[in-house]
């Protein structure tokens, strides 16, 4: 089973897609509240630890995880956040002995919608919607986090139906 996910701290996208077929077998988006009474670094690190044992969790029948690369341009905490959320999906990989691959934005967005010269997320957006909109696990998200989910998911069938990755590790060792 591949787990694609889109990282982020705050809403971090995740799938469960079968390599062979590209069949979604589960997605969904982890939510890690900010903690106002925390100083920002002391947050950051408490909703990083809990994304990590969320990711193991999820990581328990996964054989590879794939996720979209970091273009790491922005706002400085919006980097941090990334950054650390892509160390827990990297800590994971690590401790399970996965291997991690990543996806560059342009190439999925352009797998699902072929000979689009400009990003137009939101016609791309429309084709996810069409693949698993009616999915029992989309249906029963909050429209505001099914972003996430859709890209996540589309990573993942991406990878399934063998267009070519990036891979971080290709055998992870403890």
């Amino acid at each position: 089973m591949i787990l694609a996910v889109d990282p982020g701290l705050l809403h971090f996208g995740w799938a469960l897609v079968e390599p062979r077929t590209a069949r979604v077998a589960d997605l969904g988006v982890l939510v890690n509240q900010n903690d106002n009474t925390l100083d920002v670094s002391t947050d950051r690190a408490r909703r990083a630890a809990r994304l990590y044992a969320q990711l193991d969790e999820l990581a328990g029948s996964a054989s590879t995880i794939i996720g979209e690369a970091a273009l790491f341009h922005g706002a400085k905490a919006a980097i941090a956040s990334l950054s650390l959320a892509w160390g827990a999906v990297s800590s994971v990989a690590q401790r399970r002995s996965l291997p991690l691959a990543e996806v560059r934005p342009k190439a999925w967005q352009q797998a699902v919608v072929p000979g689009m010269k400009k990003l137009d997320y939101a016609r791309v957006e429309r084709e996810l919607h069409g693949l698993i909109g009616t999915h029992p696990a989309f249906v029963a998200l909050k429209p505001s986090l099914r972003e996430h989910a859709l890209d996540a998911t589309s990573i993942g069938v991406y990878a399934a139906l063998d267009h070519p990755v990036t891979w971080v590790l290709r055998k992870a060792t403890g």
